[in-house]
């Protein structure tokens, strides 16, 4: 490909692009035209039945009331009363590892981390 055909390229490219430009421009002028012109509000006539409501006193609505509160139900007796460390046994993964002497031994398998 020669240089005068990318350049020709190019400025079809570019012709393109304005051609597209120009009509985006032209979309968003005619939709803000629209904007600009809003729809008149049809109110409905007054009566006199309205007319009178106009003096009485305004009453809020009641506050819809709030749903009836659970009862605080003390949390179960978690791992740490039951004597597990919280760390991962290395045998088996299980969370149950507990202080014996001064290592740790799993409840779900046996095993231990390191001390006879």
């Amino acid at each position: 490909m020669s240089d005068l055909d990318v350049t020709a390229l190019f400025f079809d490219y570019v012709r393109k692009l304005e051609t597209q430009n120009k009509a985006m421009r032209l979309e968003i002028e005619k939709l803000k035209g629209n904007l600009d012109k809003p729809e008149p509000v049809k109110a409905e006539p007054l009566t006199s039945a309205d007319m009178d409501r106009r003096n009485e006193p305004v009453v809020a609505p009641e506050a819809p009331t709030p749903p009836p509160r659970r009862p605080v139900t003390p949390p179960l007796p978690g791992g740490r009363s039951m004597g597990f460390e919280g760390d991962p046994c290395p045998e088996c993964g299980a969370m149950m590892m507990s202080r014996n002497g001064s290592c740790l031994k799993c409840h779900a398998c046996g095993a231990t981390t390191g001390c006879s």
